[in-house]
């Protein structure tokens, strides 16, 4: 059941001017509700609204006052208003929409003093009041004694929507003194109201955008009740009325959610006839608006920095699409030394190889939101980078140069922080040792593109870093500390007629020349080509070829370890021995006419869903009294021409001959099949299938 409710319509009527001070009321339309009868020397004195028609009746005229109007005299001697010899006026309210509810009449203050009365009546009907006179019982009068307290006076009609407001100045049938005064100061009239019928509520969708984006509008759909339809949209943190916050501008069936405050909002709209007649609709779906970020450096650099310096820069963790800018080439103006500036990189450590301002910028999404600043950091590099003049020896601090030929301003020594000694021109030398020393001091080998070599036939004992295209011969049993070895560069051991011990580090082209030894240890990954030169082999550790490329080939080498990575598809180069363990992280092929030897102290690891196809001979020395081959989880298929060789079997103790066993290992079919060959002091038995 609906409750009806109420809302006023304001009658300011006519009224007595008694005192030229009088302050002026003001008489207009205060707003769609209100209907006013305004007494005024210029203007109608009839006004109606929002359903409310007002007329006079009887023989009155229209009311023409002189001075400030404010109050309108009502007397009998007022020819103006015409009033007949029982001193009374009336006002007729019609009301097309909507029911009277009941009617206040509001009596006016006044500091003289006056003759006993006002009287005013109401009434269902003019004709029951009658035109020109009244009795008390048609009248219904009500009477008051002064006017120094405003006197209300309610009254509600029993049946209908018109009515009459009677204004005497005397009871029914007396006659109004010449003195007598009646002063109204408004009359109200209260509709009954009818509430609109909302059809159809906000979306219940839910909307998540980011802050200052562009949210869908939502609407309802309002009709029926009495009167205009108003709208009021209010917001909450919840799909509660409680604590809701009305939203000022919206004031339409139609609502765009603002975007500008990150948080959590539901909609919802009250529709209002007149004041309090009202209908709330059903709550809209949850409006997120997601905060943009705003990216900080938790690390950079101070003001100034160092060249060849590592300096980190690391922003928030945890976002996503992280948008880098650092100034420069890679290898060029700086190097990265640890993480990254890819989209995943929340954090990246640089060593900068030129001077000057470097502003490094990061932005990021969050949550879908990207930001629309970046952190930022501006170092200034202030080092001293020098080169070589070429064919000149580099122990010299005279052989090196500011400028990119070698001239320029020389180095005051080789042991100051900072200094980067750049080997870009040909012909360098080493006249004896040379030591490079010093806080973030190295030698580069190469610009970069050009191909550039430097022998260190002396002990270098310096930090080196070498670029793409340049190369590193080392002739001594000092090895110098490595650096960054980019992407096509080269490092030679080529001394003669010593041993030398190979770094395990990341290589990008390794080549082992000259005489004597080179020892391995630990794990020596190459990820553009191994020269092994000859003579040489590796008695520990384990060299990996990591490229990305199919094309990297496997040369013929003596191998400990024996480890294939990076991608599928590679093949072997020559022949070769292992004498640990092969592993396959990825699947290659053994080339016809080449073969692997697993020793027999040797074994096989594999990656699961990993191929070695063997299209030459894949030569298995078996240890001492075993018959037993396994390829990993991978798998090894011995192709049409290929063979699995089974060599060095010795029964030793044991005199009866077993069965040769294969886990993961399978020959191709038919009369060009895999070929299984086997050959050994005491033959075992060969399986009936494999």
């Amino acid at each position: 059941m609906k409750m009806k409710k109420i809302y006023y319509v304001v009658l300011t009527t006519f009224m007595l001017l008694l005192m030229q001070q009088t302050k002026a009321q003001d008489l207009t339309l205060a707003s769609s509700e209100i209907a006013t009868y305004a007494d005024a020397a210029a203007a109608s004195v009839l006004k109606s609204g929002n359903g409310v028609t007002i007329s006079q009746v009887g023989t009155q005229g229209t009311a023409t006052v002189t001075g400030t109007p404010g109050y309108v005299s009502l007397n009998n001697s007022n020819s103006a208003l015409n009033l007949n010899s029982t001193g009374k006026d009336a006002l007729t309210i019609a009301v097309s929409s909507g029911t009277i509810n009941r009617i206040v009449i509001s009596m006016a203050s006044n500091s003289t003093t006056v003759e006993a009365g006002p009287y005013v009546g109401y009434h269902s009907s003019v004709s029951a009041m009658g035109a020109t006179t009244a009795t008390t019982s048609s009248c219904n009068l009500t009477t008051t004694s002064g006017f120094k307290t405003p006197a209300d006076y309610t009254y509600t009609p029993a049946a209908g929507t018109n009515f009459v407001v009677i204004v005497r100045g005397a009871a029914c049938g007396a006659t109004v003194a010449n003195t007598q005064t009646v002063r109204i100061h408004r009359i109200d009239v209260y509709l009954n109201c009818t509430a609109p019928t909302i059809g159809t509520s906000p979306s219940t969708s839910t909307q998540t955008v980011c802050q200052n984006g562009a949210a869908t509008a939502l609407s309802i759909a309002a009709s029926g009740g009495s009167g205009t339809i108003a709208y009021q949209w209010y917001s909450n943190s919840s799909a509660s009325t409680i604590g809701a916050t009305a939203v000022s501008t919206a004031t339409s069936n139609t609502y765009t959610p603002s975007t500008a405050t990150a948080g959590t909002k539901y909609y919802y709209c009250v529709a209002t006839c007149g004041s309090t007649c009202s209908t709330t609709s059903g709550f809209s779906g949850a409006i997120t608006v997601n905060a943009t970020p705003t990216p900080t450096f938790t690390t950079s650099p101070s003001g100034s920095t160092a060249a060849n310096t590592n300096v980190t820069y690391t922003t928030q963790s945890g976002q996503s699409s992280y948008v880098w800018s650092v100034p420069g080439t890679s290898g060029v103006d700086y190097n990265i030394v640890s993480g990254g500036i890819s989209s995943t990189d929340n954090s990246v450590t640089l060593a900068w190889l030129t001077s000057g301002n470097k502003t490094v910028t990061v932005g990021y999404t969050t949550s879908g939101c990207a930001s629309t600043s970046s952190a930022s950091n501006t170092t200034n590099v202030t080092s001293a980078f020098f080169y070589n003049k070429a064919g000149q020896d580099v122990t010299q601090t005279s052989s090196w140069g500011t400028n990119t030929n070698g001239t320029g301003t020389a180095p005051s020594n080789f042991t100051d922080d900072g200094q980067t000694f750049n080997i870009t021109n040909s012909g360098a030398t080493l006249s004896g040792d040379w030591t490079v020393s010093g806080t973030s001091s190295k030698v580069v080998v190469g610009n970069g593109t050009a191909a550039v070599s430097f022998n260190a036939s002396a002990v270098v004992t310096a930090t080196i870093d070498v670029n793409n295209n340049g190369t590193l011969v080392l002739s001594n049993t000092a090895i110098p500390t490595f650096g960054i070895l980019a992407t096509g560069s080269t490092v030679e051991y080529g001394g003669s007629s010593i041993t030398q011990v190979v770094t395990a580090t990341n290589y990008s082209n390794l080549t082992l020349s000259g005489s004597g030894a080179r020892t391995f240890s630990g794990t020596t990954s190459i990820s553009g080509t191994f020269t092994p030169g000859s003579g040489f082999s590796a008695a520990a550790g384990t060299i990996d070829f990591t490229s990305t490329s199919s094309s990297q080939a496997i040369p013929a080498f003596g191998y400990n370890n024996l480890s294939i990575s990076g991608v599928d598809g590679k093949s072997t180069a020559g022949s070769s021995t292992v004498s640990g363990v092969l592993t396959m992280n990825n699947s290659f092929t053994l080339a016809a006419s080449q073969t692997i030897l697993l020793d027999s102290l040797g074994s096989m690891s594999s990656t699961a869903g990993k191929t070695l196809t063997v299209n030459g001979t894949f030569d298995r020395r078996y240890p001492f009294n075993s018959n037993t081959f396994s390829a990993g989880s991978g798998a090894m298929q011995i192709a049409s021409g290929g063979t699995f060789k089974a060599s060095g079997r010795s029964a030793g103790n044991n005199a009866t001959p077993t069965q040769l066993t294969f886990t993961n290992v399978t020959f191709a079919s038919g009369t060009s099949g895999g070929t299984l060959h086997v050959t050994a002091t005491a033959a075992p038995r060969i399986p009936t299938a494999v």
